[in-house]
C-alpha cells in the first residue's frame, strides 16, 4: 500500500464562495481537503461542481504525463471507462424512440448464430445487467491473467459466441457485466447503420455542445491523460488498448458535464420518455429492486437521493453524481490508480453536506469523535481472510502492514488502513464513514466482520484457511483445458501444497475445508474440482464473481 505525501499542485481553479439549498462551496476548504490526495509530479485527478446548470467549481491536480511533465487541467480528456455506459443506453432508447428497435427484441434478432440462450435475452436485460451473460474482459483476464488487452470487437464477439452456458436465468437476478453494453453497442451499428462512436457524436453530444467528449477505438485523444498504476516504487503509464466501445472508453471533460446534467434535469433533447427509462430502476423477474436504471444507478446516499455511476480501470477511475433535489452534481476523473472516483467524490461530498451528525456511519454504529491511535490491540485477534455472506468471489483480508491494521480487497487489490475506536470497532483512517465492527470471537479471533457503509451493514465470515497438505496431492496434479476462452491451467505441487499456474502466473490454493474446493486467497475465485465415476480428477470449475461454472478438463499434456 502506498504512503502518501500530503503535497499538492492546484492548476486551475475559478469560483467564489456560494450557497444554495443548504450546500456552501468554500474553494479554499475544498481545494485544502482536495490538495491532500496527491503530489504535484504525481498523476492526478480533475474535478468539477455543477450548481444550477453552472459549473461552480473546478480544479485540477497532478500531472497528465510525468515523463513530459505536463499537468492536467480542467480541460483534459480523461478515459472514463463505465461512466460511458450512460450514452449508449441513452442511444438505445433514441432508437427506440425513431422505431428502430424495440428494447423487447430478442438478443437472437440480432446476433442468430449465438448459442440458444440469446433467445431468452432481451434488450432490456443487456441495459439493466440481468442477461446472465459472461463478462468479457473477465474472460479475456482468466485467459492468461494479463489485464487490458488489445482485444477488439471481433475477437470479443469471437469469445462470447464461445460460451457454453449463462451465469443465471435472464431477468432472475443482476450482475454487473460489460458484455451486455459491448452488444448494445454493436446493435447500434446495426441498426443505425453508424458506429456508436459516430451515432453518440451526432445525435447526444454535438447538440449539447460537450466539444470534447466522445467514445474512441484508437484513443488518439488529443491532450488526454495518460493512465498510470502504481507497482509498489513507481508510477506506471498504463492506457488502453482495447478497440471495444459501449461498455467504456469515452473520453471527456469535467466541463461537459454541465451540458449533460442540465439535460439530465430538462429533457430538452433526449425528451422525458427516455430519461423516465433512464432513471428507473430494474427489478428482477421475482421483483427485487436492483436499483440500475438506462446506464445509471438511482439510490439514496446518506439519505439523499442520487443519480449516479463510476468507472474504474486499471490506472482510470472516474464518477458522476447528481442530486436531484439539490441540482447539484459531482464530476471526478483520476488518471492515478490509486485515487478512485469514490474517494473523490466523498471527500467533496463530506464538504459540501457537513452535519452534526455526519461521524455516523448508522443508527446502530456511530464513531468517537477523534480517532483513538494509541489503543494496545492484539492485531492477531483481527488478521485473516474474510468472504462476504452469499459471495463466492467478495474476499478481504484483514493484515498488518506499514506497522497498520489494513483491509484489502481481494478482487480489485484495493487496500485501507483502518483505525480503532475501542477493541472491536474500527473505521477507514481518513473516513469515518466506513466502519469495521469484528463480532463473535472465537479462540481469540473473530469469526466475523460487519461493513457499515452508508446505513447498509454487510457481514463477512472468516475463512478456514487450511493448508492444501495432503497424502493424496498428487491426485489434483495436471494439466486442464478449457476451449470457451482457450486457455491452459496447470495444478503443481509448491512444496506440499496446491499452487496453480495461469500463463505466467501462479497463484496458491487454499482448501476450504471441504473436499475438491479450494479458494485463491489473492483474487477471491473459487476452484472445485470435478471427479468421473471412477473418483479420479477429471477436471475443474472456476468461479468468479462475474464468470460462473467455468469448466476445464483434464488432459494429459499442454499440447
Amino acid at each position: 500500500m502506498k504512503s502518501l505525501l500530503f503535497y499538492s499542485l492546484l492548476l486551475f481553479s475559478f469560483f467564489h464562495p456560494t450557497s444554495s439549498k443548504g450546500q456552501t462551496i468554500d474553494p479554499t476548504k475544498l481545494n485544502s481537503a482536495l490538495a491532500a490526495l496527491t503530489k504535484p509530479d504525481e498523476p492526478g485527478f480533475s474535478v468539477a461542481i455543477v450548481q444550477n446548470s453552472k459549473v461552480r467549481y473546478a480544479q485540477a491536480f497532478g500531472m497528465s504525463d510525468i515523463v513530459l511533465k505536463k499537468r492536467n487541467t480542467v480541460g483534459t480528456p480523461f478515459n472514463i471507462a463505465s461512466m460511458s455506459k450512460q450514452f449508449t443506453a441513452a442511444c438505445i432508447y433514441l432508437l427506440e424512440r425513431e422505431g428502430k428497435l424495440a428494447t423487447s427484441d430478442k438478443l437472437s434478432k440480432y446476433f442468430p448464430d449465438l448459442p440458444s440462450y440469446a433467445d431468452s435475452i432481451t434488450i432490456t436485460d443487456l441495459i439493466h445487467h440481468q442477461n446472465g451473460l459472461r463478462d468479457y474482459i473477465t474472460l479475456f483476464w482468466l485467459r492468461d491473467m494479463t489485464e487490458d488487452s488489445a482485444y477488439g470487437p471481433s475477437s470479443t464477439y469471437q469469445i462470447l459466441a464461445k460460451q457454453k452456458s449463462l451465469n443465471f436465468s435472464p431477468g432472475t437476478s443482476f450482475s454487473y457485466t460489460n458484455t451486455g453494453y459491448y452488444f448494445l453497442s454493436e446493435i447500434v451499428r446495426k441498426v443505425s447503420g453508424q458506429d456508436l462512436q459516430v451515432y453518440a457524436q451526432q445525435n447526444i453530444f454535438n447538440p449539447l455542445k460537450m466539444k470534447h467528449t466522445s467514445f474512441s477505438r484508437t484513443h488518439a485523444v488529443k491532450n488526454k491523460a495518460n493512465g498510470y498504476y502504481h507497482n509498489g516504487e513507481q508510477f506506471i503509464i498504463h492506457n488502453q488498448l482495447d478497440s471495444t466501445i459501449g461498455q467504456g472508453n469515452a473520453y471527456s471533460i469535467v466541463a461537459d458535464w454541465k451540458y449533460w446534467l442540465q439535460e439530465m434535469k430538462n429533457h430538452k433533447l433526449l425528451g422525458a420518455q427516455v430519461w423516465r427509462k433512464m432513471t428507473s430502476p430494474a427489478s428482477t423477474i421475482d421483483e427485487k429492486p436492483t436499483g440500475y436504471g438506462g446506464g445509471l444507478l438511482i439510490h439514496d446516499f446518506q439519505g439523499r437521493s442520487t443519480i449516479d455511476h463510476g468507472g474504474d480501470l486499471s490506472a482510470y477511475h472516474s464518477k458522476m453524481t447528481y442530486f436531484p433535489k439539490e441540482d447539484l452534481g459531482i464530476v471526478v476523473f483520476s488518471n492515478n490508480s490509486e485515487i478512485g472516483g469514490s474517494m473523490l467524490t466523498e471527500s467533496i461530498y463530506n464538504q459540501l453536506f457537513k452535519t452534526k451528525d455526519s461521524s455516523a456511519t448508522s443508527k446502530n454504529v456511530s464513531f468517537v469523535k477523534d480517532t483513538i491511535r494509541n489503543i494496545t490491540l492484539d492485531t492477531s485477534r483481527y488478521t485473516g481472510f474474510y468472504r462476504i455472506k452469499d459471495s463466492e468471489a467478495f474476499t478481504l483480508e484483514v493484515k498488518v502492514a506499514e506497522h497498520k491494521l489494513t483491509v484489502n480487497q481481494l478482487w480489485n487489490a484495493s487496500e485501507y488502513a483502518i483505525v480503532p475506536d475501542n477493541d472491536s470497532l474500527f473505521h477507514i483512517d481518513g473516513n469515518k464513514d466506513i466502519g469495521f465492527e469484528f463480532i463473535h470471537f472465537k479462540d481469540g479471533k473473530s469469526d466475523e466482520v460487519i461493513i457499515h457503509q452508508n446505513n447498509q451493514h454487510t457481514a463477512a465470515k472468516r475463512m478456514t484457511i487450511i493448508p492444501s497438505i495432503a497424502t493424496n496431492i498428487d491426485a489434483y496434479l495436471g494439466v486442464f483445458y478449457n476451449p470457451e476462452i482457450d486457455a491452459v491451467y496447470e495444478v503443481m505441487n509448491d512444496k506440499g501444497s496446491l499452487k496453480l499456474k495461469i500463463a505466467k502466473s501462479e497463484l496458491r490454493l487454499s482448501s476450504t475445508g471441504q473436499k475438491d474446493k479450494y479458494n485463491i486467497p489473492e483474487n477471491g475465485m473459487q476452484v472445485t474440482f470435478t471427479r468421473s465415476g471412477d473418483d479420479r480428477i477429471d477436471g475443474l470449475k472456476l468461479n468468479h464473481i462475474r464468470v460462473k461454472d467455468l469448466l476445464f478438463s483434464r488432459r494429459s499434456t499442454r499440447q
